[in-house]
């Protein structure tokens, strides 16, 4: 029986493994969100929705979840947009938050249910969930485009993260 991204909550072992490959390269910030995302996140994925309404025969949601992660970080923190330099990008990597993320997840996948079908070569579920995150980052570039005074929406919203916690 192969395992699941599920089994990572109670088999140490495998928690281990996978995020060590997850992680691989990306430092201690992205492993604790990785943790977070399977410790209070994943369950809302799992589910009879998620896991069928897709497309039959493809990957389940569940586990594509943290590669999606994976993903969205990398297009924030690695490779961000060209077009931000010092102050504007920082503030472009301090709008990501993976609560806000994940919700965003979950609203817009049913949206996306079977948009895909016509395109039966391709895996689906994992070219819709890019796009999905491909919107999301444009979202995030919107907002940091239409910024007036960027150092004080800066320290706002560090404030708000420091809060947060």
């Amino acid at each position: 029986m192969s395992k699941s991204v599920l089994d990572m909550k109670t088999d140490e072992t495998f928690r281990d493994l996978m995020l060590d490959a997850i992680c691989q390269g990306l430092g201690n910030e992205f492993r604790n969100i990785i943790i977070y995302v399977v410790d209070n996140k994943i369950e809302l994925f799992n589910n009879e929705y998620f896991n069928t309404f897709m497309y039959e025969d493809e990957d389940l949601i569940i586990d594509l979840i943290l590669p999606c992660v994976r993903r969205i970080w990398g297009e924030v923190f690695i490779n961000p947009p060209s077009l931000f330099k010092d102050k504007r990008l920082e503030y472009f990597q301090l709008l990501f938050d993976i609560d806000e993320f994940i919700d965003y997840l979950i609203a817009v996948i049913p949206k996306m249910e079977k948009s895909l079908n016509p395109l039966n070569s391709l895996d689906r579920t994992s070219k819709t969930l890019e796009l999905i995150i491909d919107n999301y980052v444009s979202h995030l570039v919107e907002r940091t485009r239409n910024r007036e005074d960027i150092v004080a929406d800066i320290r706002d919203l560090k404030i708000n993260k420091t809060l947060k916690k």
